[in-house]
């Protein structure tokens, strides 16, 4: 293929992604506009326009959700719809920063390697059968919940795992060949994500910021009491999942007795655990207990996370460089969340 050919769909790509930003743009123009409703304030209706187009451009893929946030924090400060102190209130917000040091401490459990190393020692004690693996699966992703408050983070754990385990047991991604195992493992493990992201307050970026919504209705959720009212239903589905996607989607092979192997050989390739990896599954272990316990200890559960990763760094289990190469994510993350949120809380007020 020429050069040519391939900056061609680039090119159209881009074409197509302004019309979609002047389309966004003109929609907010006509929202700004039109008549404000009655007992609504000019302001409130103002933040409204602004923040209804930067979600419509959000779902028109016109922006990213990063881009159109940061353009909305833009906006509002410089029509004075909002002034700066309260537009950058949100970077200020403990469940927001909680939020970030979470994302951080994340990135160590991946590079230690010890969430592949919870994922093999279980498929090597119970995945001789294609519903064991299922189950798996779903409880290494519920371990990780805990300390990597990201779907695609543990997905970058447990894609590769799951992905190997298909190809291994003879589920090739074609018409016939993935109906061995390997539709059946996908399915479980994302389905069962879901759940395992609800049933902690740190499985997702979102449930924190559920939290404090929450709070500003005087319902204060904690670790400990969101897991408690999470437990039933979310411990109900995770047993159902694999039970019932069994049915939806029977996997041909009802049997693996590969994939212990595999995993023995994965433990094998890893060797002893290392010492970054204890240090990871200590600090990870005692962030679970100061979160649990944060309301009779009276701490911040950020402060937990904040604490969590400066161990890991002392430790160098993730350095600053690591920071560097890989935070990323965390930033944008902790952006865009703080902005939505200020213009959510803000629209509330109003």
């Amino acid at each position: 293929m020429s050069s040519t050919e391939m900056e061609e769909p680039s090119s159209n790509y881009q074409k197509i992604r302004w019309i979609k930003r002047i389309i966004t743009l003109v929609f907010g123009i006509i929202i700004w506009h039109l008549p404000i409703p009655w007992d609504i304030t000019p302001d409130a209706w103002q933040l409204f326009a602004i923040f209804i187009t930067a979600i419509i451009g959000v779902l028109l893929e016109a922006l990213s959700i990063f881009t159109a946030s940061v353009i909305a924090l833009v906006v509002v400060v410089l029509l004075r719809v909002l002034p700066p102190e309260k537009a950058f209130s949100g970077f200020s917000e403990s469940f927001i920063l909680l939020i970030l040091a979470a994302f951080l401490v994340a990135k160590g459990v991946i590079k230690s390697g010890l969430g592949r190393r919870i994922a093999f020692l279980l498929i090597r004690r119970f995945g001789k059968s294609t519903l064991n693996l299922g189950y798996c699966l779903v409880v290494t992703d519920t371990i990780l919940g805990p300390s990597i408050p990201s779907n695609t983070a543990r997905s970058g754990i447990m894609y590769p795992i799951t992905h190997a385990l298909s190809l291994d047991t003879g589920s090739l991604p074609t018409q016939e060949g993935r109906r061995r195992t390997g539709t059946y493992l996908m399915m479980t493990y994302i389905a069962g994500q879901t759940i395992s992201s609800a049933l902690w307050l740190t499985g997702m970026a979102a449930n924190p910021i559920g939290a404090g919504i929450a709070a500003q209705f005087g319902v204060n959720m904690n670790f400990g009491n969101w897991v408690f009212v999470a437990s039933v239903p979310c411990i109900i589905a995770l047993i159902a999942i694999p039970l019932v996607l069994y049915k939806l989607f029977p996997p041909e092979n009802k049997y693996t007795p590969e994939a212990p192997e595999i995993a023995r050989k994965g433990l094998l390739e890893m060797g002893p655990m290392s010492m970054q990896e204890w240090i990871m599954g200590i600090t990870f272990f005692g962030m679970i207990l100061l979160w649990a316990f944060s309301p009779v200890l009276n701490i911040n559960l950020a402060i937990v996370a904040f604490l969590g990763l400066s161990i890991l760094i002392l430790a160098n289990v993730y350095t600053i460089d690591d920071i560097r190469q890989g935070g990323g994510d965390a930033l944008e993350t902790y952006i865009w969340f703080a902005i939505l949120y200020m213009i959510s809380t803000a629209l509330n007020d109003m």
